[in-house]
C-alpha cells in the first residue's frame, strides 16, 4: 500500500465542449494553484429497505449520484484568476482533475460536468495582510479514477505566482479606495441536477444567483455616510478587480453597517451588502 501526503496533490481543470465529457483529443489541463485543499464527496442517499416485524433494515437500494468538490486555494495570477472569471457564474461546464503529476500519474479523481455552486473570495490588508483566498463548492456529473481514453493530455506546471492583496483593486463607483482593510464576497448559484433512470447525473442546470459581501475601511469620520446609505437603501456600486478582471457589483444595498471602537485597535467601519446585479469584464 502506498500512502500519499495531501500537499503532493495538484488540481487541474479543462473546459468541456460537450457537457459532462472531458475533451479526449490532446486536452490541455490548466493548473488552478500551487496548493489547493480538496475534499471530494458523493452522497447518493441509498434507500433503506425495512421489514415488518423487524427492528433492523434488511437491505439498501441504490440512490443517485451527487459528486461534490470543496476546494480552498489561492489562485495564480494566470489560469487561477481565469478560472474564477470564466466559471464563477457560467453555464459552461469543465472537468476537474485531482492528481499527482509524476512519471506515472496518480489520478485520485476526474470529475466531469462541473459547475460552480458557491464561491467565496476574501482578501485582507489590515489587521493582517493576506493574498486572495478562495473557497468553492463545485457540483459534477460523475467521478472517474483514471485518464484512460484521453489522447496525449498535457498538464500545466504549478504556477509561480499568486493573487496577492496588492493585485486586488477596490472601487466605489469609479473612485479607487486606497485605504480598504478587508473585502469578501460570495456568489451562490442555484443548481438543479437532472438524473437519468439509472441514478446518474446527465445535466446540471443553473437557476438564479445570490450575491452577498462585506468590506471594511478605517473610520476617518463618524460613519454617517454609510449609516445613511443603509437607512435609505441607497444603491451602491462596488468594483472588485483581480488585475484587470473587473467584477462590477452593482445596485448593492447595505444590510448592516457597524462602527467599531476597540480599545486596542483602530476605529473602523464594516459594511455588509447584498448585490443587485453582477457584470464581469
Amino acid at each position: 500500500m502506498t500512502f500519499y501526503s495531501g500537499h503532493a496533490v495538484g488540481v487541474w481543470y479543462v473546459a468541456e465542449s460537450t457537457e459532462g465529457t472531458t475533451p479526449t483529443s490532446s486536452p490541455a489541463f490548466l493548473n488552478l494553484a500551487q496548493r489547493a485543499e480538496v475534499t471530494l464527496t458523493d452522497e447518493p442517499n441509498p434507500q433503506a429497505v425495512t421489514k415488518s416485524g423487524s427492528v433492523d433494515k434488511t437491505s439498501y437500494s441504490k440512490g443517485v449520484e451527487n459528486p461534490r468538490v470543496n476546494i480552498t486555494f489561492t489562485p495564480s495570477q494566470a489560469n487561477g484568476a481565469a478560472f474564477i472569471k470564466n466559471y464563477i457564474s457560467s453555464d459552461t461546464s469543465f472537468t476537474l482533475l485531482i492528481m499527482i503529476d509524476t512519471t506515472v500519474d496518480v489520478v485520485f479523481a476526474r470529475i466531469t460536468g462541473c459547475k460552480v455552486k458557491r464561491m467565496t473570495q476574501s482578501v485582507s490588508i489590515y489587521p493582517d495582510n493576506s493574498p486572495l483566498n478562495v473557497t468553492a463548492e463545485i457540483w459534477g456529473w460523475a467521478i472517474s479514477y483514471s485518464n484512460a481514453g484521453l489522447t496525449t493530455p498535457t498538464f500545466e506546471a504549478a504556477p509561480a505566482t499568486i493573487v496577492n492583496y496588492s493585485d486586488v483593486t477596490i472601487k466605489k463607483t469609479s473612485t479607487t479606495i486606497t485605504n480598504w482593510w478587508r473585502f469578501e464576497w460570495t456568489l451562490e448559484n442555484e443548481l438543479f441536477r437532472q438524473p437519468s433512470n439509472t441514478g446518474a447525473t446527465v445535466g446540471i442546470v443553473r437557476g438564479i444567483r445570490n450575491i452577498t459581501g462585506s468590506w471594511a475601511i478605517p473610520a476617518e469620520d463618524s460613519g454617517q455616510t454609510e449609516l445613511d446609505e443603509a437607512k435609505d437603501a441607497t444603491a451602491i456600486e462596488l468594483h472588485f478587480l483581480i488585475g484587470s478582471d473587473d467584477y462590477d457589483l452593482d445596485s448593492c444595498a447595505y444590510t448592516t453597517v457597524e462602527i467599531s471602537h476597540p480599545l486596542t485597535d483602530l476605529v473602523g467601519k464594516r459594511m455588509d451588502f447584498s448585490v443587485g446585479n453582477l457584470t464581469i469584464t
